[in-house]
Parts: structure tokens; C-alpha cells; sequence
């Protein structure tokens, strides 16, 4: 049975839209609560897993099915078909543990050079390129039809720190979870449609005696390697 609670993913929050989501749609899904819900134009779903570091083998298999068949839904939603070429973009810096999971998950994609490709923008503070130019010219070379893009999110609650997996349509902004924006990848500024999927693994916190901190799990590392093994196994 479904249920109505207030619950607004951090891809939401992340992604470029003056709108305001409507009332959260609460599922059980392969054991796992998944949470779906809407701004009138793009779907979010969150996939409450828990510590991924802890859960069974036979779980984890059950999550990355789940995986699969959410991003499935996206693809039917945006009327993709299995013939379609596919851009998988692991956003974030490969040097920070906190910020690597897209990185991780592009680096485990399968890809064949015809319909798969795969491609690590890394930071703009790194290459002194806007992400999303990048992503968006990979794209029209490539003539891909769609783009998956995966990113580590700056979590608006500390419960959601390596414990949940979002999804959506919308699109998402690189770095502006942390103040450092590099430009918006979605349907508007791609040249084709966008589903992007991450992972909370940092949260701020302000203190008035200090500036505001960025706090991240201690086993963040083994977290987001969790979640990169789930993902790019339902990915592929």
C-alpha cells in the first residue's frame, strides 16, 4: 500500500527548477522503500537502501536490479529504446572520496564505442572547463540519445548520508550542492534527455564560531565504492 509523506530529494534541491515538488508517493520495492514524487514536469525517486557497506550479497543484488529497472522507467518515460546510443558521465573528482562516485561508476561501464559511451568531465577547477560545456559537446560528437549522468549530492538531511540512491528526469548541476556550480546538465541544455542518478555523501554544517564546514562519513570511501558497484552493475 502507498502513503503520502513530505520527503524532498537533494537531486531536487540540485537541479536547476523554480518549482515545488508535490506530495511524496512512499513504495516497497524489491524490499527496499522507494520514494517517487513529482514537480509537475520531472519525477524524483529515492531508493532508501541503507549503509550499502553492511548489506548482504543477495541484497545487493536486489538493489541493482532495482537500479536497472527504475532507470528503465526513465527510459520509458522519455520513450528511449534499446536501440538508442547512451552517454554515461561520471561527474565529480576522482581524487576525493567524497566526490568520486560518478567517476567510479564511469570507470566500470561497459562500453563498445558504437552505442555505450563512457566520460570523466572531472571539476572546473581541475580542467578550467564549465562541466556542462564538455558534457554537451561529448554528446553532439558521440550523437548520443540520451545521457546518464552520475554525481556524489550534498545531503539536506544527515539520515541520507550514504543511505540512499536518487534518481530523476530534471537533470543536475554540478558542484551547486557546495556552492560551486559548473553549469546545468539537463533536457534544456543537452542535446538530448537527461537522467541523472547520485548518492548524498557530504552535508554542511554551520556553526557560529566557525565557517560553515562540509562533513562527510568516515567510511565514505567504502560507501561510495558500494554504491559504484550497484550502479554501474544496473547501469549496464
Amino acid at each position: 500500500m502507498s502513503t503520502i509523506k513530505k520527503y524532498y530529494s537533494d537531486l531536487f534541491i540540485e537541479a536547476s527548477t523554480p518549482r515545488h515538488a508535490d506530495d511524496q508517493i512512499i513504495n516497497t520495492c524489491r524490499g527496499f522503500s522507494v520514494i517517487s514524487s513529482s514537480d509537475g514536469v520531472f519525477s524524483y525517486k529515492t531508493v532508501v537502501t541503507g549503509d550499502p557497506t553492511v548489506m548482504p550479497l543477495k541484497e545487493k543484488q536486489s538493489l541493482l536490479l532495482l537500479c536497472s529497472e527504475i532507470i528503465g522507467q526513465f527510459f520509458q518515460s522519455a520513450n528511449i529504446e534499446k536501440s538508442s546510443k547512451a552517454l554515461v558521465v561520471g561527474l565529480g573528482n576522482p581524487s576525493v572520496a567524497s566526490d568520486s562516485l560518478g567517476t567510479q561508476v564511469a570507470d566500470r561501464i561497459i562500453t563498445d564505442g558504437k552505442q555505450v559511451f563512457s566520460f570523466r568531465p572531472s571539476t572546473k577547477a581541475k580542467t578550467g572547463f564549465e562541466t556542462a560545456e564538455l558534457v554537451s559537446l561529448v554528446a553532439k560528437q558521440a550523437e548520443t540519445d540520451f545521457i546518464i549522468a552520475i554525481d556524489s549530492l550534498a545531503a539536506r538531511k544527515k539520515e541520507r548520508l550514504g543511505t540512499v540512491i536518487q534518481f530523476s528526469d530534471s537533470g543536475i548541476v554540478p558542484g551547486s550542492g557546495v556552492s560551486a556550480s559548473s553549469g546545468e546538465i539537463s533536457c534544456g541544455t543537452m542535446p538530448c534527455p537527461v537522467i541523472s542518478v547520485g548518492v548524498p555523501t557530504v552535508i554542511g554544517i554551520r556553526d557560529s564560531a566557525v565557517s560553515p564546514l562540509l562533513v562527510t562519513p568516515t567510511s565514505v570511501g567504502s560507501i561510495v565504492e558500494s554504491f559504484a558497484v550497484i550502479l554501474s552493475g544496473g547501469i549496464n
